[in-house]
């Protein structure tokens, strides 16, 4: 974890929260579904069933989304039998648990995969996963400040994606216009 603040604790995620898996498979899903799907990848699908109702994080067990997909949720939802559903937190916010999450399990994933042929995470190493807490007040900060900034990264890199698609398109269409001899490129 690195240096902490004094006033801060260390604690193991077995006493901050509980997990748990669904129980689903992705060809359970609907597609104009009326809740929630949380499966390996980050695309949320859709269903007409919900096993949870609540505020929880979401993290992919197993495959390529393992230490790369977090989804925090409130309200009805369903997911994946290798999807884990980290919920009814102690002493931490469920938003702040979930930006803990997502900056350090990656790391922990990689150095103790259960890897066979990919990358995987079992219940203990989630259990035993450890995150630094503060206070409910300054948790609540930092995700106010975290929820403002990726606000802004995430509108910042949709301009840059249009940007590119554009770029793109006017690319294709000078190569077409290049080899079809309808542009002057002896000039």
């Amino acid at each position: 974890i690195g240096d902490i603040p004094n006033s801060w604790e260390v604690r193991r995620v077995r006493f901050l929260c509980k997990i748990t898996t669904g129980n689903r498979d992705t060809q359970d899903a609907v597609e104009e579904g009326s809740y929630p799907f949380f499966v390996r990848s980050p695309i949320v699908r859709r269903i007409n069933t919900y096993c949870f109702d609540g505020e929880g994080v979401l993290t992919a067990g197993d495959g390529a989304g393992v230490g790369k997909i977090y989804h925090h949720f409130i309200g009805r939802c369903d997911f994946h039998q290798r999807v884990y559903l980290f919920y009814d937190f102690t002493n931490i916010t469920g938003r702040y648990f979930y930006y803990c999450l997502q900056s350090h399990l990656k790391n922990v994933v990689l150095a103790l995969s259960a890897k066979s042929t990919v990358d995987s995470v079992r219940l203990p190493m989630l259990q035993d996963f450890c995150m630094a807490i503060s206070s409910i007040e300054e948790q609540q900060t930092m995700v106010q400040f975290l929820d403002k900034k990726t606000s802004q990264i995430d509108g910042f890199v949709s301009a840059l994606q249009i940007i590119i698609s554009t770029l793109k398109e006017h690319r294709q269409s000078l190569i077409t216009a290049a080899v079809t001899g309808k542009l002057d490129i002896q000039a």
